[in-house]
């Protein structure tokens, strides 16, 4: 895993909102259901920018599927947006997954 982008957070209106862009080689894409692959980006995710990498870390993993489904032959290219609003309610505004 290769993270090309993690925050800084950005205030967006009311909200803050924090930018990760990262890519996964063919090999991390295919072993994207192990536990072992998905602690290791949870733990590359979380030391990121408080509080984002910790939720980053859990909100990316439900986005597995959608990473294989869009994985080209060397693998898959990931921008999202987690979003911190009002009440401080955090989730992922917008994810997107393209091959490479």
């Amino acid at each position: 895993m290769e993270i090309t982008k993690f925050g800084p957070p950005e205030q967006r209106g009311i909200d803050l909102d924090c930018d990760i862009y990262f890519t996964l080689n063919k090999p991390e894409v295919d072993t994207l259901s192990s536990p072992v692959t998905q602690a290791t980006i949870a733990a590359l995710l979380a030391p990121g920018v408080p509080p984002f990498g910790a939720i980053a870390a859990v909100l990316i993993l439900n986005y597995i599927n959608l990473m294989k489904e869009h994985a080209g032959s060397n693998g898959v290219s990931v921008k999202c947006t987690i979003r911190q609003g009002a009440g401080l309610l955090t989730q992922m505004k917008e994810f997107i997954a393209e091959p490479i």
